[in-house]
């Protein structure tokens, strides 16, 4: 599969046509990790997006006394790092990201996104829009974990 697929196929950029993915395609610049390679830790700069074009990436948090906790493990077409879309300004990254084997992202910082949003206001709307389902969905499945985990008395 090609970058435009994987940009057609990301979650963050469908209800885009194929003029709009180009032009993503055109401000993003392609890294590749060895596995176990540090993308960005916990308190970084947020400064771009990824999209996973090949192989694996773990996002994780450190938990005081427990080390380091998996979050979810992601895979060609899945995207991360989305916050630095809606951001204003570069904030810390909340997770770290680590290469979970040897892998291919597509990655765009967030000034040429935001440029792009100018030039073209209806990719920065999808786009936007986008984000804040995936976010939304984000947060019900969070709401539902906490809701678990309250009524079988973890939290007092």
């Amino acid at each position: 599969m090609d970058a435009d697929s994987y940009l057609a196929e990301s979650r963050l950029f469908q209800g885009l046509g194929l003029e709009q993915l180009a032009a993503l395609y055109q401000i993003s610049e392609m890294e590749t990790y060895e596995d176990g390679a540090r993308i960005f830790g916990e308190g970084d700069p947020g400064e771009s997006l990824y999209v996973v074009m090949e192989g694996g990436v773990r996002i994780s948090i450190t938990t005081p006394g427990q080390g380091e906790e998996a979050l979810v493990i992601l895979k060609p077409g899945d995207s991360f790092g989305e916050m630095a879309v809606i951001d204003q300004e570069p904030r810390e990254r909340s997770a770290s990201a680590v290469a979970h084997s040897e892998c291919c992202l597509l990655t765009i910082a967030q000034r040429h996104l935001r440029s792009l949003f100018q030039h073209d206001l209806q990719i920065g709307f999808i786009v936007q829009q986008n984000v804040l389902r995936y976010l939304s969905e984000q947060m019900r499945q969070t709401n539902q974990k906490i809701l678990f985990l309250t009524s079988a008395g973890m939290f007092s």
